[in-house]
């Protein structure tokens, strides 16, 4: 979803490491903080996918999942953005 939203407002978004300027730049587009909060989430399952299990309890990964659920719900509106959106700089 962060690869769509950032692919229609053209922000750059080909290493990992841009995922956190994609999910800043969907923040301050939207007024949305939890954005903010919930990125650092997404990164973490995302760096850590091959280890994780081996760290935390099936039960934590499946709370971390139902609040990724929780962005690509604040997210999906993005990738229908309005004639008049601007994109963040």
């Amino acid at each position: 979803m962060a690869k769509a939203v950032a692919t229609i407002y053209d922000w750059e978004y080909q290493r990992h490491q841009q995922f956190g300027v994609v999910m800043d730049n969907a923040a301050l587009m939207t007024g949305n903080n939890r954005i903010i909060e919930l990125k650092s989430i997404a990164y973490g399952l995302h760096t850590n996918h091959y280890t994780r299990k081996r760290f935390l309890s099936a039960r934590a990964i499946a709370q971390e999942i139902n609040l990724m659920a929780e962005l690509l719900t604040i997210l999906e509106p993005l990738t229908h953005p309005a004639p008049n959106n601007q994109p963040v700089d």
